[in-house]
């Protein structure tokens, strides 16, 4: 007991209570200081110019799949026309225009067709480069009602980051895309 009737535990525990406040008074330090931020804002500004020039090159990347899966559609889709309807279609590549026509000559009962493409429609984003088409000696395939394709041959997409898409069509319609991404 001390002279006051307290008992000495209870009194050394007050003062290490004491001691705790004062300690939690004396704290002034309240948010972060300039340099912990100017830290903090130079990492995400890296990590933000990091995190763009990826999102950028996935874009420009996945431009040129969709391109090449609309072309290797429009394969498909003309081969089945001309079995379906019993006349030619003809695809004919333009370099010089970054464009394709699907074309079909009138027959008896059907008009004729020419409808002109881009490897992109317009609201799916960047340009996409015909820098070679090759199907025989010109630069048109056929697919014929019996279901071939004549001349068999692959045309090449490019897109701003010099990623390419080699689409080839073999004779029996069959076509299949080799990438090399950039």
């Amino acid at each position: 007991m001390t002279d006051n009737g307290i008992p000495k535990v209870i009194m050394k525990q007050a003062s290490i209570y004491q001691k705790m406040i004062r300690i939690t008074k004396n704290d002034h330090h309240h948010g972060y200081s300039l340099v912990e931020l100017i830290i903090a804002i130079a990492i995400v500004a890296i990590l933000a110019g990091i995190s763009t020039y990826s999102w950028n090159r996935y874009i420009l990347n996945n431009h040129l799949r969709t391109a090449a899966r609309n072309i290797v559609t429009d394969f498909q889709h003309c081969k089945a026309k001309a079995a379906s309807e019993n006349r030619d279609y003809r695809i004919t590549f333009s370099t010089d225009n970054d464009n394709y026509t699907i074309s079909a000559a009138a027959t008896s009962n059907l008009s004729a067709v020419s409808l002109v493409k881009t490897p992109l429609s317009s609201g799916e984003g960047s340009a996409i480069d015909i820098t070679e088409s090759a199907f025989g000696t010109g630069s048109s395939a056929t697919f014929q009602k019996r279901g071939i394709t004549v001349p068999s041959g692959h045309v090449i997409l490019q897109n701003a980051r010099n990623s390419t898409a080699t689409i080839t069509i073999n004779t029996v319609g069959k076509a299949y895309v080799i990438f090399n991404m950039q």
